[in-house]
């Protein structure tokens, strides 16, 4: 570790729960891009929180808290086989055994803020872009973290006249986004995906089918925006531009289908 590991460390659980401003929450990126140890140690903690999620969003949960406790773990074990690993990660996977006792007793059917949270980190991160920023692969590799590294590959670099500007993991209020922005002139689009684990999307009366696959749409309007969303069974996708913009509902719905394309993969494996 160097001497800007203990800080970005301390932020790291922030960064995951989407806890931080636009500003600290891209300086932690900054940090990942060039530090392989902090990666790593993010990639550890968000493999813990995901063997949260896939309890709480099980339909019927039949699970005791010595079981999840084996399986948190036997997670931490396999990936790191050290004797200061519970000590190191115990105080993570009893938090999480604490939150999967409350989450059993309450659960939220409706994702209600779905659509909302896109539009918000849309302006808070992606129309704070500078003007500048222009397409990196390198830059793109780094910050788009996994399960999502790739997806701006099957998104590819160009819709329309809309150009790949950046990618990256962007948490936000308890999610855990991959954002892909793109741009034309001064308008700027975002693709969000994101594992489905708050519940369903909110039903829209324009529900409709996607032509050429099996998404269905929902699209809201909200404080100056667009949102056209899709579920997929483990995932949903966004896509947020202006309400007045010149983004024509066949290169939304080609954003989406690729999304879907590549999340069903994750969903499958």
């Amino acid at each position: 570790m160097n001497h800007d590991c203990r800080p970005a460390r301390e932020l790291l659980d922030s960064f995951l729960s989407g806890e931080l401003t636009v500003e600290t929450n891209h300086a932690v990126l900054r940090h990942l891009e060039t530090c392989p140890a902090c990666r790593a140690e993010a990639e550890r903690r968000r493999t813990t929180r995901t063997l949260l999620s896939e309890v709480v969003k099980a339909e019927a949960p039949d699970v005791s808290v010595e079981a999840l406790r084996a399986r948190i773990i036997g997670a931490i074990d396999a990936d790191q086989r050290r004797g200061s690993r519970i000590m190191r990660y115990w105080p993570i996977a009893a938090a999480l055994i604490v939150a999967v006792g409350l989450a059993l007793w309450s659960s939220r059917p409706v994702d209600a803020a779905a659509y909302e949270n896109s539009v918000e980190n849309h302006v808070l991160c992606a129309l704070t872009l500078p003007a500048a920023a222009k397409y990196d692969a390198e830059r793109i590799q780094r910050r788009l973290m996994a399960p999502f590294n790739g997806l701006a590959d099957t998104l590819g670099r160009r819709y329309g006249d809309y150009e790949l500007i950046d990618a990256h993991t962007c948490p936000y209020n308890g999610r855990e986004y991959a954002h892909v922005i793109y741009r034309r002139g001064e308008e700027v689009v975002s693709l969000f995906a994101e594992p489905s684990l708050r519940g369903a999307l909110p039903a829209q009366p324009d529900d409709a089918a996607l032509a050429g696959s099996r998404l269905r749409i929902q699209s809201v309007d909200y404080k100056g925006f667009h949102v056209t969303g899709a579920a997929t069974p483990g995932h949903h996708l966004f896509v947020v531009s202006p309400e007045r913009s010149s983004l024509s509902p066949e290169i939304s719905g080609e954003l989406l289908r690729s999304a879907a394309q590549f999340v069903r993969v994750l969903e499958e494996r």
